[in-house]
C-alpha cells in the first residue's frame, strides 16, 4: 500500500523502511504502569514490543523529485533496506531524485543513501543538511560530549 497527500502543489508519498520493534529498552518509560496500559490499549502485550515504522519520503512538484531521509538501508538488520523498491513501486526511478532533504543523520535516516557496495542509491541526487546538524557531527567537542552517539552515528 503506498501512502499519499496532496499538500498545495506538492505530492508527499510514503516509503516504508521496515518495522522496528520498540522495546521497554528503548523507551523506559513503557516499563512504568502507563507504559504497559497504553501497550495493552492497543492490543500489544505490556512490555511491548511496539513495532514502528522507519519511513523516508518522497516531495514531488510537477516533474521535480526530492526525498526526505532515505530510511536505514541495512544499518538495522535485513528487515529493513525497502526503500529503493518502495520508489520503484509508486513509480519514480531512483536516478530521478534531484536532491535529499537529511532531517538529521541518525541511521535510520541516512543508511538507505547506499547500498551494500557502497554505492549512491540516488546516484544524481543533492543531499541537503542544515548547518547545524553538520556542525554537530564535524565537531571533535561532540566525541567527547556524546561518545555513545557519535560512535553509532
Amino acid at each position: 500500500m503506498i501512502e499519499q497527500h496532496q499538500i498545495g502543489e506538492f505530492t508527499l508519498v510514503t516509503l516504508l523502511d521496515g518495522m522496528f520493534l520498540c522495546d521497554g529498552d528503548f523507551i523506559p518509560a513503557a516499563k512504568s504502569e502507563e507504559g504497559a496500559a497504553l501497550f495493552k490499549s492497543v492490543g500489544l502485550p505490556a512490555v511491548g514490543p511496539s513495532p514502528e515504522p522507519i519511513n523516508a519520503f518522497i516531495l514531488k512538484r510537477g516533474e521535480q523529485i526530492w526525498m526526505i531521509d532515505a530510511g536505514c538501508g541495512t544499518e538495522l538488520g535485513p528487515r529493513f533496506g525497502k526503500v529503493p523498491s518502495a520508489l520503484k513501486n509508486a513509480g519514480y526511478q531512483p536516478e530521478k531524485v534531484e536532491g535529499v532533504i537529511l532531517s538529521h543523520l541518525h541511521e535510520d535516516h541516512i543508511g538507505g543513501l547506499i547500498n551494500q557496495k557502497g554505492e549512491p542509491h540516488y546516484p544524481y541526487a543533492t543531499l541537503y543538511l542544515s548547518e547545524v546538524e553538520l556542525a554537530f557531527w564535524t565537531d571533535t567537542a561532540s566525541k567527547t560530549a556524546y561518545p555513545k552517539l557519535v560512535e553509532s552515528g
